[in-house]
């Protein structure tokens, strides 16, 4: 059964809540009253096409709906190792989160549709009936994150693909910006919980670099937020506005590398050389090196 469409008032209202967020402009701002209306024309075909998307994930699946919308982001994309991703059974995709598009990017290449994916409230997403089934949202209290996992752990026992985030917060891009590998020491332990509760589950890392405009993360309207992960989601929204208004003007070339799949038991075993969290982190440390010479020895742009 397809989802009512989504309404687009509400679509609209949520993007300007979420750029005016990001920005760090309160309700009473008097600024948002002077941007509203040099926003309208792109939030308008951002709404459009958020409407058109959603009936495509409900129709074709999320992975399939998302491929024609690439070359409208992207100058291009090159994916590799996507046959590790387990077509069937008990995934968990653990991922670096440099921002803008790292998590379409990876979900368009996945050899199956029955994704959920852990992420934080994003206002957006709830209004697109379609596409909010592939999301699970997760707050700031304990309470919301137990919620999260216990929903993750539900996903993956059901032999489902869980995608991840377990920094929590944006990352550096690997193509251009430092402290990709410092990140790592981020990562959640609550990534064990998944595990534990479902032990059948294969452990894919995952590396995205190329997703932001260098050009954008140094624009002076980044200054208006003063933390380096706020400026970047700046950057993010103002790199998407532009290529709404003109796609292609930025050449953007992001690059997905998928390691080889892990498996769960075989982390939890108690003569395991190292606890889980670290085995997967070491393995994602050693992809985002390969990543990395991939992009400096010219085999990607």
């Amino acid at each position: 059964m397809i989802p009512q469409p989504a309404d687009p008032l509400a679509v609209r209202r949520a993007v300007l809540s979420e750029f005016f967020w990001l920005l760090g402009l309160p309700e009473e701002s008097p600024l948002r009253r002077v941007l509203q209306p040099l926003l309208d024309p792109v939030v308008a075909r951002f709404t459009d096409l958020a409407a058109e998307f959603d009936q495509g994930v409900a129709r074709v699946g999320l992975p399939v709906a998302i491929q024609p919308y690439i070359p409208r982001f992207t100058h291009a994309l090159t994916a590799l190792g996507v046959d590790h991703v387990p077509a069937a059974g008990p995934a968990l995709l653990v991922s670096n989160h440099p921002g803008a598009y790292d998590l379409f990017s990876a979900l368009a290449q996945l050899p199956r549709a029955d994704i959920r994916v852990i992420v934080s409230e994003i206002s957006i997403l709830r209004q697109l009936p379609a596409t909010v089934e592939h999301f699970i949202f997760i707050g700031r209290t304990e309470q919301s994150r137990m919620a999260a996992v216990r929903a993750g752990v539900r996903q993956l026992r059901e032999g489902g693909l869980l995608f991840i985030f377990p920094g929590g917060i944006v990352d550096p891009d690997p193509a251009f910006m430092s402290g990709a590998a410092h990140a790592l020491q981020r990562w959640s332990p609550s990534l064990e919980l998944f595990l534990r509760r479902a032990p059948d589950t294969r452990v894919v890392p995952t590396v995205v670099s190329g997703v932001l405009s260098p050009g954008w993360l140094r624009s002076p309207v980044t200054r208006l937020r003063q933390e380096a992960k706020d400026k970047q989601k700046v950057a993010e929204a103002c790199q998407v506005m532009q290529q709404l208004i003109a796609p292609g003007s930025l050449r953007t070339h992001p690059l997905v590398t998928f390691g080889p799949a892990l498996d769960a038991a075989e982390l939890l075993r108690k003569d395991a050389p190292v606890p889980p969290l670290q085995a997967i982190v070491e393995h994602q440390r050693t992809l985002l090196l390969l990543h990395q010479y991939i992009r400096a020895a010219g085999l990607v742009p």
